[in-house]
Parts: structure tokens; C-alpha cells; sequence
């Protein structure tokens, strides 16, 4: 550890990305149940005919194939009216099985006599009405205007009316439930909306995830305002502290302070996140190490579309322009040691998928581009104003590329096993310390101190084996895991090693009471070359929300 003392990571390499509020999942109970389905009448099953042919009236073509086969079936057969009935059924769970699930098959009213043709006629589905009473006032028109697409549109599909609801149900502080009814029209139906609204939140959380400088354990709160202008918005303010609780003194050994708003741009998803985030930090190092003051200063805004949106899948597309000022200055000199100013984009996309009800996978890919405008220092600047960048040979039109991977496989209904890749790829050499990759995370190398292994290109993997044990209102998870990754530096200094290769296995627990208390506890054993000595390292943390 007193190797490491000596060199400062900055602020930004134990801050988070983004203050915002994590987006709640989708529930698992959307229902979304099939309307008023074909039944036959009453004695139906008394009255018989030789059928003749069976006219499908309104099947497209390519239904039409897949229907033929169930009508031959009856053709030329002595059967009775409910075997038409059961017929009309079967066909229209071939739609249902296409997405269709208000289409219906109808039998319209006719005479027949041995041998007569049987007529089946196909009536569209669709929303004739979208009942919003039960949706709290505050939110109503939101809620509303997100469904509104599904009114009178023929031959719904099951993935247009989940993306709808789903976009609901994403409404900040919103918790909703969906149910189709019949309607009074022929294929109509009515999509009935109920909610819950919590205009305000917040959670208070407590985790030791930092070094020994930072006095271990860093606490945070969260505010959020939910819908409260009826606009489907959020704002959100965010603070972290370490154990000295120094928000508001001089000198804290570290604080973070964010603001940011989530405003919807039409009612088909997209969305705009406006932040500005403040980090200073005042790591307490020994007498001999040089003291460092670190201050961050980070504006952003960011883009988010879900392109696919449904129970099984979704694939987000995401996009941000953002503004980063970066400095670490030595306390006792008051002389700037570094200073980064960052102008860059981010392109991304995120998808995940239910393979099956053992199987789901994920994948993320985002490019980042850094520009050199707006006041952007390069290498000139640094050795014009002796102030130097955060990196040898770090400049501000840097380009990089991460990608994510991940798979969840259900053993059975307790036991899963979870699998992470993740990975950087610096294609212009040597990065700023802010836009490196860290082989330390929770969904990674855990158990080391925040911000202890930083590269410039590098990969992880983690495989955990778990077992949920639920006791309602306690759901508990303990878990075994074994982590490894490799990274490597563009020209590195004399205080950095070229390449870092680093494991970590133990194992931990996780707890849920009741949706809002969660408790984590892991052991892990780390280790990493060339860099610090092995540890065994009890990493804890604990999340009210409210």
C-alpha cells in the first residue's frame, strides 16, 4: 500500500458517471390478457351439418397457409356448430401466437344445410378506448399521452402495446398495471390503466469502497422530483461524503454534489438528461507523500431512445456531449500540478434479451470521441503554462471504445450462475485519467480500492455462482465469484506499470427486505501485479429508498 500512496488518483477515478437515478425494472406483471375470445353458443354442440368448404374471409396471405390446414381438417366432415367454434378459436390463436392478440375470428350469422360453405371472417383488433381514471391526477396526461398511439390502430401487435405500456410504466415515480377488456365494437377492446405515483423519493445509502485515504466508507443521498409539473419529468440532486461528513468545509477528504433534470422529447421514449456535477477531493496521506487536492468539474447531456421495447428485449440507443474540468493541485504549495479540460461525445447502444425462461443476455457498445475545441488543452498548452496534463502523452481528441457482455443462466428456480466481459480499447494511445478503464468494480474485480487499477486498454471477466433463498418480505442471495483482468498503459510514467494483471475470488451476500432495504456483504481475496501486495478485503454496503 505505500507504493500506491505516493501517486493520487484523481477525483474522477472515484466518481460516478452519471448522479442519476437508476431506471426502475419493468415489472413482471404487465398483463396484458386476451379479450372476449371465440366461444360458441349455447346447444351448439347439439346441432350437426356435413361442412363444405371453409371460406376464411380477411386472412393475409401468409396467415392464410397457416390457416388452410385447420380448415381442410373439417371439410367434407360431419361435425357439429361447436367444432366450427373450436375452429374459430384455433385460428385465432394462430394469430395470438403472431403477436395479434385482438384479432379475433368471428362466425357472422348464416343459414347452413348439409354441405353448405362455412363462412370465418377476420375482424382486426384494436384500442377503442384507454381508461386513465385510475391514474393519479399529477400524471394522468403523461400516462395518456404515451398510450395514445394504440388508440383505433388495426391489426395491433403484442410488441406495439408492451413498448406502449412499457413507456408508461417508465415514467418517473410511476408504478403501473395494465389490463384489456372488451370492448363494444367489433375487435375492439379497452386498455384499462392503473397507477400509483410517488411525486417525491430518495435513498440514503452507506458503502466502503474507497482506500484507506478517504477513511474507507463514503455516504450518499438522493432527491428526486418526480412528475411533479405533469411533464413525465425528473430533477435530481445527488451527495456523497466520506466518513468525515465535509459537504459543506473547506477541506473535505472527498464530496461530490450533483444537479440534473430528465425531460421526455415527444411520447415515444426519447429523453434528455441535463447534469452538472462537482467532486473535490483531499485524500489524507502520509507526512512524506506529497499532499493533493483534487476538483472535478463535469456538465453533461445526454440522449437515451429505446429503438426495441418489450418484456423479452430491448435495445436503448444513447448518445451524450459533455464538458469535463479536471485539476490537482499540491495543498502546501498551492501549485497546479495538472489540469484536464475534456470536450467529448459518446455513441452507444445497450441491448438485453430473454432468451428463454433459463437464458438472458446483454450487451453494451459505446464509442467516445473527444474533440479538441472550446478551450480544450493539448500537449501545447501543458508545456506553454508548466501545468501538465493528467497523462503523459494524454490529449484532448482522444478516441476509445468499451464493450459489455453479460449471460444469466436460471439452473432452477433458486440456483443461477451469472457471467461479465468487459472491455476497453484506447485507439489514440495514452488516455486522460478520467476516460480510463477500471479493472476494479463491483461487477468485476472486487474487493480492491476504488480507483487502484486504471488502463488505457484492458478487459475483465467475472463469473459468479448464485442461490436466492426467498422468505417474503426477505429475499437473500449468497453467492461465490472468481474474477481476472489484464490491462496495459500507453507510455507510461516511472510510478505506473506498463501492464496490470490483476484477480479477485470470495464471496458475499445479498439481501432485499421488502423493495426498499438492501444490505451487501463480500469478502474477497485480491491480488495484482507489479502494483500492490495481496489483501483480504470485507467490502459492505446498505441502500434505503423511500
Amino acid at each position: 500500500m505505500a507504493a500506491r500512496a505516493q501517486v493520487v488518483a484523481p477525483p474522477s477515478r472515484t466518481t460516478p458517471q452519471s448522479a442519476a437515478p437508476v431506471e426502475p425494472a419493468a415489472p413482471d406483471g404487465i398483463v396484458l390478457p386476451q379479450t372476449r375470445a371465440t366461444t360458441a353458443p349455447a346447444g351448439a354442440e347439439k346441432l350437426q351439418l356435413t361442412v363444405g368448404r371453409v371460406r376464411v374471409e380477411g386472412a393475409d396471405p401468409a396467415m392464410a397457409i397457416r390457416i388452410a390446414p385447420l380448415a381442410a381438417a373439417l371439410e367434407g366432415q360431419r361435425r357439429t356448430v361447436a367444432d366450427l367454434y373450436k375452429l374459430a378459436a384455433r385460428i385465432e390463436a394462430l394469430y395470438a401466437q403472431d403477436g395479434q392478440v385482438l384479432t379475433r375470428a368471428a362466425i357472422p350469422p348464416q343459414t347452413l344445410k348439409d354441405g353448405d360453405d362455412v363462412r370465418i371472417v377476420i375482424v382486426e383488433g384494436f384500442v377503442e378506448t384507454i381508461d386513465t381514471s385510475r391514474v393519479p391526477a399529477a400524471v394522468r396526461g403523461a400516462v395518456a399521452r404515451r398510450l395514445a398511439g394504440l388508440l383505433g390502430k388495426k391489426g395491433l401487435r403484442i410488441e406495439e402495446i408492451e413498448r406502449r405500456v412499457l413507456l408508461a410504466s417508465r415514467l418517473p415515480g410511476v408504478t403501473l398495471e395494465s389490463t384489456l377488456v372488451p370492448g363494444e365494437q367489433a375487435g375492439g377492446a379497452q386498455l384499462v390503466i392503473e397507477a400509483r405515483h410517488r411525486p417525491l423519493s430518495a435513498s440514503l445509502s452507506a458503502s466502503n469502497p474507497l482506500g484507506e485515504e478517504y477513511g474507507h466508507w463514503s455516504f450518499d443521498l438522493q432527491l428526486a422530483a418526480n412528475g411533479v409539473l405533469g411533464a413525465g419529468e425528473q430533477v435530481y440532486a445527488f451527495a456523497s461524503t466520506a466518513r468525515d461528513f465535509g459537504l459543506f468545509s473547506g477541506h473535505p477528504r472527498r464530496h461530490i454534489a450533483a444537479l440534473g433534470g430528465i425531460v421526455p422529447i415527444g411520447a415515444d421514449g426519447l429523453s434528455a438528461n441535463l447534469e452538472y456535477l462537482r467532486a473535490d477531493t483531499d485524500p489524507e496521506l502520509p507526512a512524506s507523500a506529497l499532499a493533493v487536492r483534487g476538483a472535478l468539474d463535469h456538465m453533461s447531456l445526454r440522449l437515451h431512445y429505446p429503438l426495441v421495447l418489450t418484456r423479452r428485449e430491448t435495445l436503448n440507443l444513447t448518445g451524450s456531449f459533455e464538458i469535463l474540468d479536471e485539476r490537482q493541485t499540491a495543498r502546501r504549495f498551492g501549485v497546479m500540478l495538472s489540469n484536464d479540460k475534456l470536450r467529448f461525445a459518446t455513441f452507444g447502444a445497450e441491448w438485453g434479451s430473454a432468451i428463454s425462461r433459463a437464458l438472458t443476455l446483454g450487451g453494451a457498445l459505446q464509442l467516445t470521441q473527444g474533440f479538441d475545441i472550446w478551450g480544450a488543452r493539448d500537449g501545447a498548452d501543458a508545456m506553454a503554462s508548466g501545468v501538465s496534463l493528467s497523462r503523459q502523452g494524454g490529449r484532448p481528441d482522444f478516441t476509445k471504445l468499451d464493450a459489455d457482455l453479460s449471460a444469466l443462466l436460471r439452473a432452477d428456480d433458486a440456483i443461477t450462475f451469472a457471467l461479465r466481459v468487459r472491455g476497453q480499447i484506447s485507439v489514440s494511445g495514452a488516455l486522460p485519467a478520467s476516460a480510463q478503464f477500471a479493472l476494479d468494480a463491483g461487477d468485476a474485480l472486487s474487493g480492491f480500492d476504488l480507483g487502484t487499477l486504471n488502463v488505457d486498454s484492458g478487459f475483465t471477466g467475472r463469473i459468479e455462482a448464485q442461490r436466492r433463498v426467498v422468505a417474503n418480505p426477505v429475499t437473500v442471495t449468497p453467492y461465490l465469484f472468481v474474477a481476472a483482468g489484464r490491462g496495459a498503459l500507453s507510455k507510461p510514467t516511472a510510478l505506473e506499470p506498463g501492464t496490470i494483471t490483476g484477480w479477485s475470488f470470495g464471496g458475499g451476500l445479498r439481501a432485499a427486505i421488502g423493495g426498499q432495504v438492501s444490505l451487501e456483504a463480500e469478502i474477497a481475496r485480491t491480488h495484482a501485479e507489479s502494483l500492490i501486495e495481496d489483501e483480504t478485503k470485507l467490502v459492505a454496503s446498505m441502500a434505503v429508498s423511500f
